[in-house]
């Protein structure tokens, strides 16, 4: 008798978690997007001819 009252118990267990489980479902997250927009190319100025720094 002892052991199938421990095998109800987890019968009901299970049966509580996996509704509880169900009931749960994605998080909606994309009213809160973040957009980050980048350039596609990224060009870096070079050296000037002498060798220095552009623009000095």
């Amino acid at each position: 008798m002892r052991h199938l009252q421990r095998l109800l118990g987890a019968a009901v267990a299970c049966g509580a978690l996996a509704v509880a489980g169900a009931g749960t479902g994605p998080a909606h997250a994309l009213d809160n997007e973040l957009w980050i927009s980048a350039p596609f190319e990224t060009v870096l100025p070079g050296a000037d001819a002498g060798g220095g720094e552009p623009g000095s």
